[in-house]
């Protein structure tokens, strides 16, 4: 019993011993690590900084290898992370120091005076192939919005601030900011780094709008939308990609933005925008949502011009309905448009129109007067011989069978000769 009761504070003291021995491993391996980069520094070996990082099995969570450099003035500071950078440049392959990139990035954001050098130590990233940690965008969006507040701190002056470290900032370095910004929800930040990046000697590209629409798309916000997109494609002379107009009209299709949806495909086709085939489709199905069949029929045309014919539910939709609202002439002028691929349709329509009241087969009679009967006869007979196999006796087929009469009174038995027999099987 004795040994037994000794035994047991043994065993209760061997484990802290255990964690403590791991722990002051762990302490002297970041000393250790924090010292070889120092040397490297001293020794001006920066080539070194990136392949002792890279080699390193530590994480760093607790404490950056490059803290000790907080020590030093700011001047010094930036002329050494500056001689970090510029030795970085010729290594290969260029990926070689990006876990030295992540390191600084993360120092110089944390420190008490992060910008203009974390913009810097960013450009080298990105110009290098490299992606920053995840962890940046927040650093970043954090930093560069504490710095706004500051007087006389405009967006154009910020990033200028770099040429007085011996940098110029890019395209690259402003989406980035743009980007993080986004993925805070600050949209009219953003706006504002977008727009100012032209004082900055900075020209917008895809990627600058890109993130920025997306964001506002997601949140729904139109009239940005409408503003951004032709400014940059009427300034910029930019063509957004297919995907992005896509994310444009289904947040206007969220909205109802009926109209603005249908001016926004207008003034794309106007600057000569290539539209996909899913952005007219989205355009027309808003249009039908809200029964507004001759705009519907209006971009169709735009469609048909560009050389996309829609589905063949949504045409018949687009039939039906301006059959039901008198639009004849206009679903005749859009039949010349698609030629032979709405034949079918516009049979469909004329007899459901038909057959929906009695008082509606003179107006079904109209419309098809309308069309090519050669190639109407041919579409029309037939769906009619399948309902009367199903429906015999019905009064749908009754009044197709009255309106089916009037044709031979207006065109004439040798025109119906070709559907005769299939009729009167």
């Amino acid at each position: 019993m004795a040994v037994t009761k000794l035994c047991k504070p043994i065993r209760s003291f061997s484990f802290p011993l255990f964690h403590l021995s791991s722990l002051i491993h762990t302490i002297s391996s970041k000393n250790l690590l924090e010292q070889s980069i120092k040397s490297a520094i001293e020794a001006k070996c920066y080539p070194q900084i990136a392949d002792i990082l890279s080699a390193s099995k530590e994480t760093c969570q607790a404490s950056n290898p490059f803290s000790f450099l907080s020590k030093l003035h700011i001047e010094h500071r930036t002329k050494i992370i500056d001689e970090i950078l510029q030795n970085f440049i010729s290594l290969r392959p260029r990926y070689r120091p990006q876990v030295a990139y992540a390191y600084l990035l993360s120092f110089t954001l944390q420190s008490s005076n992060p910008l203009p050098l974390s913009l810097a130590i960013l450009q080298r990233t990105l110009r290098s192939g490299c992606t920053p940690v995840p962890q940046t965008h927040l650093l970043l969006s954090s930093v560069w919005l504490y710095q706004r507040k500051k007087p006389d701190h405009a967006v154009a002056n910020m990033l200028l601030q770099m040429h007085s470290i011996g940098y110029k900032p890019d395209s690259g370095v402003c989406n980035y900011l743009i980007t993080s910004l986004c993925k805070v929800d600050q949209y009219e930040e953003a706006v504002h780094v977008l727009r100012s990046m032209a004082g900055a000697g900075c020209v917008p590209d895809l990627d600058s709008f890109g993130p920025l629409v997306g964001l506002l798309c997601h949140l729904r916000k139109t009239k940005y939308i409408e503003k951004l997109m032709k400014e940059m494609v009427s300034k910029f002379r930019l063509s957004p990609r297919k995907e992005l107009v896509v994310k444009v009209l289904k947040s206007m299709r969220a909205n109802k933005d009926i109209h603005n949806a249908v001016e926004m495909i207008n003034f794309l086709e106007d600057m000569n925008v290539q539209i996909g085939f899913e952005s007219y489709e989205l355009v027309v199905e808003m249009c039908l949502e809200s029964s507004l069949f001759v705009l519907a029929g209006k971009v169709v045309m735009r469609m048909t011009n560009r050389g996309f014919i829609p589905y063949i539910k949504v045409r018949e939709k687009i039939f039906e309905g301006l059959a039901a609202v008198g639009e004849l002439e206009f679903a005749y002028i859009l039949k010349k448009k698609g030629n032979s691929n709405y034949t079918g349709c516009l049979a469909t329509a004329a007899y459901k129109l038909s057959s929906s009241q009695a008082e509606n087969a003179q107006q079904a009679l109209a419309f098809v007067m309308l069309f090519d009967i050669d190639s109407v006869i041919d579409t029309i007979p037939l769906k009619v011989y399948t309902r009367k196999k199903r429906k015999a006796g019905s009064s749908m087929e009754e009044q197709f069978c009255m309106m089916f009469g009037k044709w031979i009174d207006l065109f004439g038995m040798d025109n119906l000769a070709g559907t005769q027999e299939t009729w009167e099987s």
